[in-house]
């Protein structure tokens, strides 16, 4: 009698020796972003890791801590100082991306032919609501 044992994908660290398909940039470029998951995207950002970890593992140590994109957006250097690797430079890019998000968020809320009406409003007003650090909805 034999047992199905499911195997898992294990590769070293360094995502440079992954399969090119596994890879999150060539993953990016082939399949979209869409197909990325939070961990893979921030890892983009990142590049590296440090000796033992790789980009993916610092960016999953991330995202644990903080739960979501939006909860890195108030923070400051102090909340980042626990993992190694992650220097002004890797801090700066992810506030960054971050803030280009929130600005491609307001642009598109007030941009093109469209007259601002009222859902408009709403819609701009509760994007900047949300990235309010202690913002929750009561609905």
């Amino acid at each position: 009698m034999t047992k199905n044992i499911k195997q898992t994908k294990t590769y070293e660290k360094a995502i440079k020796n992954w399969p090119e398909d596994d890879r999150p940039r060539e993953k990016l470029l082939k399949k979209g972003a869409r197909a990325l998951s939070n961990s893979e995207l921030l890892a983009i950002l990142l590049r590296t890791g440090t000796s033992g970890t790789s980009a993916i593992d610092l960016a999953r140590k991330i995202l644990k801590k903080f739960g979501t994109f939006r909860n890195m957006v108030h923070t400051d250097a102090r909340d980042w100082k626990e993992f190694k690797g992650l220097g002004n430079a890797k801090i700066a890019h992810i506030h960054a991306a971050l803030e280009i998000g929130r600005r491609f968020r307001e642009d598109e809320a007030s941009t093109g032919k469209q007259k601002i009406s009222e859902v408009n409003m709403t819609h701009k007003v509760a994007l900047q609501m949300m990235m309010l650090k202690n913002f929750t909805w009561m609905w």
